[in-house]
């Protein structure tokens, strides 16, 4: 895979024009991958639910727990 810098400078390269296309896709790919994630995230704290892989209690004893 290519370094980081190495495609910064590609898209420097690029012509202005189609930085705004480049940007877009990005964003769209990005987003994409935030929702599949959740999804993930979704189904397996349904999964933890439903098979009692969770703790109960209240919003002060999870910052306790957190250390927050």
């Amino acid at each position: 895979m290519a370094e980081f810098t190495d495609i910064i400078d590609y898209i420097d390269e690029i012509p202005y024009e189609s930085h705004e296309i480049l940007i877009d896709i990005i964003n769209k790919r990005f987003l994409e991958k935030k929702r599949e994630r959740f999804i993930q995230d979704t189904l397996q704290s349904k999964h933890d639910y439903e098979t009692g892989n969770f703790l109960e209690g209240c919003s002060d004893e999870l910052f306790k727990t957190l250390e927050i």
